[in-house]
């Protein structure tokens, strides 16, 4: 072999070599990394808001989470947080379960910023 031939076969090994290195891994990975958590579709939009009846903070805070359990036995609260559609308050909660993250709005105007007796806001009020 020539030196020129001699260089083009080592840049060559080192190519593949490379391309190798960045390759996905194969099927079944590996087994201390845990698998990606896919999402579901969300129900993250002003139109598909999930209204909660309850009227006091203890009220409304069980029924989401008893909706929630219903639909999605032992899922994971991942996040939450009240944002608004229109002026609407909305508590929009993120949840895991079997590996799958799901996001969904609830409407929380019936007891969102009111104060009555037994509701949160009264109770750390005294």
């Amino acid at each position: 072999m020539t030196p020129k031939r001699i260089g083009q076969a080592a840049v060559s090994a080192l190519v593949l070599s490379a391309a190798a290195a960045c390759s996905t891994p194969p099927l079944g990975g590996n087994p201390n990394v845990p698998p990606p958590v896919k999402r579901m579709d969300m129900v993250n939009d002003c139109s598909s808001l999930v209204k909660i009846r309850g009227k006091t903070t203890a009220a409304g805070i069980a029924e989401q989470d008893a909706w929630i359990a219903a639909r999605y036995p032992g899922a994971r609260k991942l996040r939450q947080a009240v944002t608004e559609c229109g002026a609407t308050p909305v508590d929009r909660i993120t949840f895991e379960r079997n590996g799958v993250e799901k996001t969904v709005l609830f409407d929380i105007s019936s007891f969102f910023g009111k104060v009555g007796k037994d509701d949160l806001d009264d109770l750390l009020a005294g």
